[in-house]
Order: C-alpha cells, then sequence, then structure tokens
C-alpha cells in the first residue's frame, strides 16, 4: 500500500513517538524479511569464500545448490563443513544431500 507523503509522514511521526514511549524500536514484517534475507546471503557468500580460499575453485553447480539452499540451520552447518572438510568434493557430497 503506497501512502500520501503527508500520510507516510505522520506514520513515521507516530512510530517514532511509539518507540520514544516504548524504548524500543517497531520493526516491520519487511524489515524483517530484508534482515533475514540479508542473513541468509551473507552465510552463503561466506561458505563460497570459504571454499574458493581453501580449494581455489568451486564448480558452478556446487554455487547453484548453495544458492537454492535457504534454511538457516542447514546454511550454519555447511559454514562449518566449508572449513572443516579435507577437499570440496567431501563438502559438495554433505551440500548435495540437502
Amino acid at each position: 500500500m503506497l501512502l500520501t507523503s503527508a500520510l507516510s509522514t505522520d506514520f513515521e511521526t507516530r512510530i517514532e513517538e511509539y518507540e520514544e514511549e516504548r524504548k524500543m524500536k517497531y520493526i516491520t514484517s519487511i524489515e524483517q524479511r530484508a534482515m533475514r534475507e540479508g542473513a541468509r546471503n551473507t552465510i552463503q557468500e561466506s561458505i563460497t569464500h570459504v571454499l574458493t580460499l581453501r580449494f581455489s575453485k568451486i564448480s558452478s553447480d556446487l554455487r547453484v545448490k548453495l544458492e537454492e539452499i535457504s534454511d538457516m540451520t542447514q546454511l550454519k552447518k555447511l559454514l562449518e563443513w566449508a572449513v572443516l572438510e579435507p577437499s570440496v568434493d567431501a563438502f559438495a557430497g554433505h551440500a548435495m544431500e540437502m
């Protein structure tokens, strides 16, 4: 929903007043989704970075697979495996099982 400029300003003012009264920041569902998406992207990029540092390059299939995984628990586990596995093939075996 798009608000007029006056309504948008009024809305922002009311939110700021509410936050000040409650001593808490109001986070919209859109902001929450953006934060989750940002965290997911950061972990995916970290996995790719670690694998590239350790093994020089990774296959495009593996990159695509990593981009498909959105579960944060799985991504955190994959980041651990990216650091600990002895080869990119061993890591890829874990990733392809997800």
